[in-house]
This record gives structure tokens, sequence and C-alpha cells, in this order.
């Protein structure tokens, strides 16, 4: 798909969907808050191997509770996706995006790199994964960021139990991080030296086979 996806539920009434090996790009255009894929208080969901690029905002948003209350939310799978050159006019926000409890919540073997502040955004974060108010129960593991301000975000209460793990960066860790999450093991990258397990990430991500598509130009797709 070529268009902006979402699933959103309050109710658990949507379940159980899956959001896979999907190019999504140039979103935003004329709704500029918009993002590539976004899901509210849903359970069971798998993002999956897709591609996002030339976002005016966030690539991946979940979640949509400001604070820890238990909702239908759980259970967000958010892996092996290829997110890039979003952020492209707003701030606060970044490659994937997260507000609210989500037990259960797995950000994994994402390879997001290259977002770049524009000049009309304000002072929030700009990050790579970013874990807004309400956050909790997620686990942030196997990540590569590269070129982005700071690889996490996690410091607007409720802001807990979080896991940032096995990450590799070549940016600073995060912008803030709440000392009520867990921080382990995360690599600390100079330029582009990236190790063996880095690569691996890198490569895996985004569509699968035939499903992944040339870079394009807004020229070309009028």
């Amino acid at each position: 798909g070529y268009s902006p996806l979402g699933l959103n539920s309050s109710n658990g009434k949507s379940t159980g969907n899956k959001v896979a090996d999907n190019t999504m790009e140039y979103i935003g255009m004329c709704y500029s808050d918009g993002c590539g894929i976004l899901v509210a208080r849903t359970p069971d969901v798998a993002i999956i191997h897709n591609e996002i690029r030339h976002v005016r905002y966030t690539g991946i948003s979940t979640g949509w509770s400001w604070d820890d209350e238990d909702t239908a939310a759980k259970n967000h799978d958010v892996g092996y996706n290829l997110i890039h050159k979003t952020m492209g006019l707003h701030d606060d926000g970044g490659g994937i995006y997260t507000l609210g409890k989500i037990p259960g919540m797995k950000i994994h073997h994402n390879y997001i790199h290259n977002i770049t502040r524009s000049k009309f955004s304000g002072n929030w974060g700009i990050c790579g994964i970013y874990l807004d108010n309400g956050s909790c129960q997620k686990l942030v593991q196997d990540n590569v960021i590269e070129n982005v301000e700071a690889a996490f975000f996690a410091g607007n209460k409720p802001n807990y139990d979080n896991t940032f793990d096995r990450n590799y960066h070549n940016v600073p860790l995060a912008k803030i991080i709440e000392t009520t999450n867990i921080v382990t093991n995360n690599t600390l990258v100079q330029g582009s030296n990236w190790p063996a397990g880095a690569v691996k990430i890198m490569k895996e991500a985004g569509p699968r086979g035939a499903y992944r598509r040339p870079e394009t130009t807004a020229e070309s797709k009028r």
C-alpha cells in the first residue's frame, strides 16, 4: 500500500490484525499530522516487515492513552520495520511512537535512520523510538537507530517498567529515559562501523522479497 493505515478500537473488538510487507510513503502531504501506520487501543496486533518513508509526522504510532490505566491495548508486536525520513514537518515523535500502557508490547528488529528536524518544527523531541506518557511494560530490543537526534525518549510520566536492551545506535542513547525503566546491553557505534549483529537487523528490516519497492520521488508519483 502507498497510503496511511489506521486500526482504532477502544473496546477490544478490533483484534488479531496483521500489517505486513507494505510500503508507505509520502504520508501527510495534505493532513500533515498523519502517520504511516496508526494503531490505537487495539489488542493483539502485529506490524512487521513494512517500509515507511517520507512522512511529515511519525512512522508508526500505537496506544493513544495518556496514562497507565488498563485499556484494551495489549500485545503490540512492532518488528522488522524499515523507517526513514519521517518527521518531515512536526516534532514530538519519531520513527516509532507509543502512548499508554500496553502489556506485552515488543518493539524489535527495526531499522530507523535519517530523521532530520524540520526548520518548521518546535522544540519537542525527535527520536528513533519515543515512549510517551503512560508508557510501561514495553520491551525495546534489537533495534538499530542511525542518524537521528537521539535513539530513545521515555521521559514523560507515568513512564516505568520499560526495557531498552541490546539496541545499536550511532547517536546519543536518549533524550530522556526515566530511571524507573531498565536500560541494558545497548551498543554505541562510531559512524557507520556497525557490528555484524546490527548489519543483520538492517538487512532484514522492511518488506520481504517481491514486496520490497524501490524508492520513488513525489514528482514521479503524480
